[in-house]
């Protein structure tokens, strides 16, 4: 027997950002929140850069290895 569950379809909330109102035409604060959302990005590209360089660095030792 499956059991089926329903979940409702919800709104998501309205972003309230410092500074603005995007009603009003003053995008300040979507700015500063794409800003923030753009620095949180390139750092995890540079994480995975970091982390494929170090995978990438020990498959070489591993196989100059013999092991």
């Amino acid at each position: 027997m499956t059991l089926r569950k329903v979940h409702p379809r919800t709104q998501p909330a309205p972003v309230q950002g410092i500074g603005g109102d995007s009603e009003s035409g003053n995008t300040d604060s979507v700015k500063h929140q794409a800003a923030a959302y753009g620095k949180i990005a390139r750092q995890a590209l540079d994480d995975c850069k970091q982390g494929l360089a170090a995978d990438e660095a020990l498959e070489r030792r591993r196989n100059s290895s013999g092991q």
